[in-house]
């Protein structure tokens, strides 16, 4: 019987190297897999170690046993993660400026991010700066007031109190900006001097076409619906009244504001859905969609955050092209290494980039396959696209919310299904206003009638929907849940996997 069952594993797993997609998805996930156990691995290995296992690798690849290359091939990419992630990490020897914390010293820098302007206050990131005229590592978050105005590339000096990030409500904050880089905070500098840049490059032409469209929105619409399309546009919420802003976290519709996979991939599917009920052939709507997120891309400033969602959006059309539901897992597999490739700390410390991943399997793996279970629903406008895809999104995000804040909304299914068959239809008239509003303001303001009628709506409903009670479990409680909720949804999606035989 032992002799029969290792004949059997033998066989699998030879079958298992033999075929090219099977080989892929497990060779990406064990690069993953070492990305993700990394931060839990006590001990830190010294860089001979990957030089040994390197040298391994050279010597294993050379064998012209299949299975042995392959075994060796999983050992070196495990590592690699490892190693990648570890490399990711400042040095703790290295001096960074989360060293000076408490302290009141003058800084010296230049902003290298998008500057985000506020209600009272704009933020942005300072890169290659010196602290009292030494040089320190990493990036600071400062927080200045509106005027004067800074922008991106700007040389800036002043003087301030350095801050260490620290965690609140539950929400690990530090842990958050060290994957961005952000090592320490500065609120309020003062003495401060500016020192516009002549070299200003191509991000800055993006940053400069973004601000200016944000300019013209606020001139079409009034307040608060131009900071709601902007929003919808190009992400962001800062400038919204914070009433109003609780009433979109309540009702479930936060994601709407921001520049997250979750977002652009939800709009890019009611969109090609809406397309492909049109005469457009199916091409030419997978390509009038890939425009779509082009374009997108340049007028959001092509900041981070952005590219990651477009990848992400770009999954689904891709889909939606191959269409073999065999290629998914490795299309998703294949997704998470190459932004793990990126940015290794997205994974454990990115709340964005896990609600972004999550919701997008969502969207290309349940999705497609809830939407008969639905068909009492009309499907013109995108309306059961929206539905179901809001419900398969809220489903497989409820253990990350939980863990990271808290709180769940139970009405986010309901919300989603009155506001995004919209949101396409609202996005379109206001890309139209926002055309005309380039070249006349006036001409704009007309064309802005019908898009400032359908926020109007749409503000009214969310703000109805986020007076309704959410559910908020008690501190103890939410740890727990979150994991009996991963362990449910892993038990869901392993018994739909065998069964739809992915």
């Amino acid at each position: 019987m032992r002799r029969v069952s290792w004949r059997q594993g033998h066989r699998a797993l030879q079958q298992l190297v033999d075929s090219p997609s099977r080989s892929f998805f497990v060779l990406a996930s064990v690069w993953c897999a070492g990305i993700a156990l990394a931060p839990f691995i006590v001990w830190t290995p010294p860089f001979w170690f990957f030089l040994f296992v390197l040298t391994g690798f050279g010597i294993g690849v050379m064998v012209s046993h299949r299975l042995l290359r392959f075994f060796v091939l999983t050992i070196f990419l495990f590592c690699a993660g490892w190693f990648w992630h570890g490399q990711s990490l400042l040095p703790v020897s290295v001096e960074t400026v989360a060293d000076r914390a408490g302290e009141t010293i003058s800084v010296e820098g230049v902003v290298d991010a998008q500057v985000d302007r506020r209600v009272g206050k704009q933020r942005t990131t300072i890169h290659n700066f010196r602290l009292a005229n030494q040089e320190s590592e990493g990036r600071l978050l400062v927080s200045f007031p509106l005027y004067p105005e800074v922008s991106f590339g700007d040389h800036l000096v002043f003087v301030c109190t350095i801050q260490k990030p620290k965690p609140f409500g539950g929400f690990a904050y530090d842990r958050y900006l060290e994957s961005q880089g952000i090592q320490a905070l500065c609120d309020d500098p003062k003495y401060l001097i500016i020192e516009s840049s002549s070299d200003r490059g191509f991000r800055s032409f993006l940053f400069d076409l973004k601000d200016f469209l944000s300019d013209r929105l606020v001139k079409l619409w009034p307040a608060p619906h131009a900071s709601f399309l902007e929003g919808l546009m190009f992400g962001g919420s800062s400038a919204l009244p914070n009433s109003l802003r609780d009433d979109f976290s309540a009702s479930g519709l936060a994601h709407i504001l921001a520049a997250s996979g979750f977002n652009v991939s939800l709009f890019t599917s009611v969109l090609l859905s809406w397309l492909l009920q049109t005469s457009l052939p199916r091409k030419r709507s997978l390509l009038c969609v890939s425009l779509f997120l082009i374009a997108y891309v340049v007028m959001a400033g092509a900041t981070a955050a952005v590219v990651r969602a477009a990848l992400m959006a770009s999954l689904l059309l891709w889909g939606a092209w191959v269409r073999r539901r065999a290629f998914f897992p490795n299309m998703v597999i294949g997704a998470l290494a190459l932004m793990l490739l990126w940015n290794p700390l997205w994974l454990w410390a990115d709340v964005g980039f896990q609600l972004s991943f999550v919701a997008m399997i969502a969207l290309l793996v349940l999705a497609p396959r809830w939407k008969e279970y639905f068909a009492f629903i009309p499907d013109r406008f995108g309306i059961r696209t929206a539905f179901v895809s809001s419900l398969a999104a809220t489903f497989l995000t409820a253990p990350i919310l939980l863990w990271h804040f808290g709180s769940l909304s139970l009405i986010a299914p309901i919300a989603n299904l009155f506001v995004l068959p919209f949101i396409p239809l609202l996005i379109a008239c206001a890309l139209i206003a926002l055309a005309f509003g380039i070249f006349s303001i006036p001409l704009g303001m007309i064309f802005a009638l019908p898009s400032w009628g359908f926020s109007q709506t749409i503000l009214h409903v969310i703000v109805w929907f986020g007076s309704l009670p959410t559910l908020v479990l008690p501190l103890g409680l939410v740890k727990s849940s979150a994991l009996i909720l991963c362990g449910f949804w892993i038990f869901l999606m392993i018994r739909f996997w065998r069964r739809e035989n992915i």
